[in-house]
């Protein structure tokens, strides 16, 4: 384990996704859920480097590793996903993990109806991005080699570094 802290951030003009929720003016409760599930399904594209790099960390075992983003949901949620994932567990065990997220980040005050659903982690945004790879990449052991750059040794490390 590395004793020297490591910090790794990808600038908010690299979130097309976090950049359109912020400029949008959609009004309806339907409008913003469409929104976040197309931002789902652009995140393992569009966040590959920041992904890449996140593995990168935990190939070099500079653990603990803290993951976070703006709601701590979105590009965090998929980052966790994404990792459990390559790790081996099950695909509806990831989406439930994810969807705990729910309970563990309060919301202080109710927002507006027809912003709930940006506010919330919820298990279709999470089935939009791995129907986006499964689509793009046929599974998630194929993007992680292709968009990742983890073949099946780094991924053997990995299992063997984080799972007990």
């Amino acid at each position: 384990m590395s004793s020297a802290i490591n910090y790794i951030a990808a600038d908010y003009e690299f979130s097309h996704g976090h950049l359109a929720l912020i400029s949008s003016r959609l009004r309806t409760t339907e409008d913003n859920r469409r929104l976040m599930i197309a931002n789902y399904r652009q995140l393992p594209e569009e966040q590959a480097q920041s992904f890449q790099n996140m593995f990168r960390a935990l190939l070099r075992d500079d653990l603990p590793i803290i993951i976070n983003c703006t709601a701590g949901k979105d590009r965090t949620g998929v980052a966790s996903a994404i990792l459990l994932s390559v790790l081996g567990v099950v695909r509806e065990t990831v989406i439930d993990d994810y969807v705990l997220t729910n309970e563990a980040i309060p919301i202080w005050s109710p927002p507006p109806p027809h912003l709930e659903p940006l506010y919330i982690a919820h298990r279709d945004y999470l089935l939009a991005m791995f129907e986006a790879i499964d689509a793009r990449w046929g599974n998630i052991v194929q993007y992680a080699e292709q968009a990742l750059q983890l073949d099946e040794a780094a991924v053997g490390r990995l299992k063997a570094r984080l799972l007990s």
